[in-house]
């Protein structure tokens, strides 16, 4: 699981450092941005806002079983949470309710941080209630990484014969030298079950796997083997 968490982590999150290098560096050198604070004040904030934002993604990614479900919740947030940031819209005519949940989202106290760090020449001291909240969230998100990639996939394979084939050793099967079989018992790991059966239809819709001898078999994700 931590193995899992680790490597989505530095996958995900490692994506992120070259934009927020080339945003930081070359957008505010070229385009004439005012930059007020030391390159190591705003990795030392960034660091935080990299992990929140990562687990978060994490844990939407591990909420929908469809994988442009999480994509489609981002795009359809992300307009509405940078008006409930405050620095578009007056936080005084957002509702409260609102302002309190935009908390929990890691761009919100980012925004505020990275405006009053970088724009306004604030001291980190002065910004440093919006760094511990984005490290708090990083916890959260983190801990429900955690929760929501915990052991307890199950596989199963479903097959019309208990032996697999191996293809590649086929010429022995043809010179009489091996049968070019195994017994899927002895090559299966662990947590993986063996259908013995055929799937005479997989119904997308109701995520059911029809099998020739009647019963359907529920699944969340489902690969194809020709």
């Amino acid at each position: 699981m931590l193995a899992l968490r680790l490597a989505r982590t530095l996958g995900v999150g490692g994506l992120f450092v070259l934009p927020v290098t080339y945003f930081f560096g070359f957008c505010f050198d070229y385009y004439g941005i005012a930059r007020t604070a030391e390159p190591a004040a705003l990795w030392l904030f960034t660091l935080p806002f990299l992990l929140a934002t990562t687990w978060l993604g994490v844990v939407l990614g591990a909420l929908f079983t469809r994988r442009d479900l999480p994509t489609q919740v981002v795009l359809i947030s992300s307009l509405p949470l940078v008006f409930l940031a405050g620095f578009i819209w007056p936080l005084e005519l957002i509702p409260t309710p609102l302002n309190w949940l935009a908390q929990w989202v890691p761009s919100t106290p980012a925004i505020e941080g990275f405006l009053r760090l970088n724009q306004m020449g604030a001291e980190f001291s002065q910004v440093s209630r919006y760094w511990w909240q984005l490290w708090g969230l990083a916890l959260l998100h983190g801990g429900l990484a955690c929760l929501l990639l915990r052991p307890g996939v199950d596989v199963t394979l479903i097959n019309p014969r208990p032996r697999f084939v191996e293809r590649i050793r086929l010429h022995q099967l043809v010179t009489g030298s091996d049968d070019a079989v195994v017994e899927f018992a002895e090559i299966l790991g662990p947590g993986i079950t063996l259908v013995t059966d055929s799937a005479t239809r997989i119904d997308t819709a109701t995520r059911l796997v029809h099998l020739r001898s009647g019963g359907p078999l529920a699944y969340d994700y489902a690969i194809y083997g020709g």
